[in-house]
C-alpha cells in the first residue's frame, strides 16, 4: 500500500500525519499479514551442477586444446645461459675492456635454455648466418629441474 500525502482520512490513501489514518493503515497491514499468502514455490529437484567443483583437479595428462589456444600468444622471455661466475664487488669494479670472465662451464658442455627464468632444456651453441642459436639436445623434465626449476638469482 502506497502512502499519499493529502487531506482527509476517508480517501483511502491516508495521511501519515493523522493518527486516525495511521491506525487504519496498521489495521489493514495486520489483516493482510493474517491472510494466507500465495502458495510457496515447489521445492526444486536436486540438479547436477553444470561445472565440476573447483576443488577437483583436472586429470593429469589431459589438455583441452580449446583452452590451450587462449595462452598460445602470451610472450615469454627465453634466455640461454653459457655459465656462471661468482665475483666480489672489487673484482667487478676492476674489470675493464679486454677483461676475461671465466665461467663455470667447460667449452662444448651443453648450455641451459631458460623460459621466464625456469630451466626447460639444454642444447649446444651453433651459428646460423652470423647469429648464435641453440640446438636443443635435451628437454628437462620437472624431476630434473628440482622443486622449482628456477635458475634466476
Amino acid at each position: 500500500m502506497a502512502l499519499r500525502s493529502g487531506s482527509g482520512s476517508s480517501s483511502g490513501g491516508g495521511d501519515p500525519q493523522n493518527p486516525a489514518d495511521i491506525d487504519l493503515m496498521l489495521a489493514a497491514a495486520e489483516a493482510a499479514a493474517m491472510e494466507p499468502g500465495p502458495a510457496s514455490p515447489p521445492e526444486r529437484e536436486q540438479q547436477r551442477p553444470l561445472w565440476a567443483p573447483l576443488d577437483e583437479p583436472e586429470p593429469e595428462g589431459e589438455i583441452d586444446p580449446h583452452n590451450l589456444g587462449i595462452v598460445m600468444d602470451i610472450p615469454l622471455e627465453v634466455s640461454v645461459e653459457l655459465g656462471r661466475k661468482r665475483m666480489s664487488i672489487r673484482d667487478i669494479l676492476d674489470m675493464g675492456a679486454g677483461s676475461i670472465v671465466e665461467l663455470d662451464k667447460i667449452a662444448g658442455e651443453p648450455v641451459d635454455l631458460l623460459v621466464n627464468g625456469r630451466l626447460v632444456a639444454r642444447g649446444e651453441v651453433v651459428v646460423i648466418e652470423d647469429n648464435f642459436a641453440v640446438r636443443i639436445t635435451e628437454i628437462v623434465g620437472s624431476a630434473s629441474r628440482g622443486d622449482t626449476g628456477n635458475r634466476a638469482g
